[in-house]
């Protein structure tokens, strides 16, 4: 049996998304809710404002959030969120 690379068989699709910023993302998911914190990855600054979409398992957007003064926002848990 003869397996192909993806990486050298110019017959193989890749597709690739790429996004080089200067932020950094944590987010801890719990049972009863979620926590995102964005800070830029230089400095390690809060980033207040930044708007971030949570999907759920359907690929649908469950309303925006923005983070605040300290770069955090609580979000729907992963319950809430069907996951």
């Amino acid at each position: 049996m003869q397996t192909t690379d993806s990486w050298t068989d110019p017959q193989q699709s890749i597709r690739i998304v790429d996004s080089v910023t200067n932020l950094g993302i944590t987010a801890k998911f719990g049972y009863d809710n979620t926590l995102i914190a964005v800070s830029t990855l230089d400095k390690a600054e809060p980033v207040s404002g930044a708007a971030i979409e949570i999907r759920n398992r359907a690929n649908t957007i469950s309303g925006p959030v923005t983070t605040d003064a300290d770069g955090k926002v609580i979000a729907p848990s992963w319950v809430q969120l069907g996951i």
